[in-house]
Order: structure tokens, then C-alpha cells, then sequence
């Protein structure tokens, strides 16, 4: 963490008004650099703006959260995850942070959640 910086994010889910949403709760405290609806072009942009949190939606159109997870922390492993879905289950929670999110947020509790996350994954870099 850089003090007096604001994180730079990097947001992957494939419905656009989440995407709308989650710029609005996040912009006043987070730098948002991209947006990626799938896994490919999270790779690229995360490649291209190296954030220093990527918050990725579980259920992508061409793989999932879990395996982007992963790739992301072989080419990346500075990097802090966060896993956004609205699949609060046990189960893929441990997958996820096994894969590599440094935390899991369930969407219907971004609001409360998202940010503290964010974060969190920031000071571990």
C-alpha cells in the first residue's frame, strides 16, 4: 500500500450494469484503471494497466473466476484478487482463496463488503 494512493482496480464481470454499479461505489476511493467481461481480456488488461486489486466475477463467459484466479497469480503474483459472485457457498469460497483471492465477497453484499476487501488485498501486496 502506498500511503495517500488510492488502489488501482481492475473490474472483470460480464453483465455491464454490474460493471456501472461497482464503478460508482468504487470511484471515490479506488482508481479504476479497466473493465474485462471475460477471462481473456482480463489477462490482457491486467497485463496492460497491472492494477494492484482485480475484483472477478465467479461465472465468466469463457472460464471462470477460480481459473483466472490462478493464471492471473502464475503471470501476476503481486497481484490482490477479490472474488465477487453471487454464490456464497462454502465450497467455492475455499477454491477461491486456495486459487489464489486474497478474499471472496458475495454480490448482495458489495456494498457493505467490496471496499474493505479491496483493500485488504491492497495491504498484502
Amino acid at each position: 500500500m502506498r500511503p495517500g494512493t488510492k488502489p488501482r482496480v481492475l473490474l472483470a464481470d460480464d453483465y455491464g450494469p454490474l460493471q456501472v454499479a461497482l464503478k460508482r461505489l468504487l470511484e471515490p476511493d479506488c482508481e479504476l484503471v479497466g473493465r474485462a467481461a471475460t477471462v481473456a481480456e482480463l489477462l490482457a488488461e491486467a497485463h496492460t494497466w497491472h492494477p494492484d486489486v482485480v475484483v472477478v466475477d465467479l461465472m465468466l463467459p469463457d472460464s471462470d473466476g477460480i481459473d483466472a484466479c490462478r493464471r492471473l497469480k502464475a503471470a501476476l503474483p503481486a497481484i490482490g484478487i477479490v472474488m465477487l459472485t453471487a454464490m456464497d457457498d462454502a465450497d467455492v469460497r475455499q477454491a477461491a482463496l486456495a486459487a489464489g483471492a486474497a478474499d471472496f465477497v458475495a454480490k448482495h453484499l458489495a456494498d457493505e463488503h467490496l471496499l474493505t476487501a479491496i483493500h485488504n488485498a491492497w495491504c498484502k501486496e
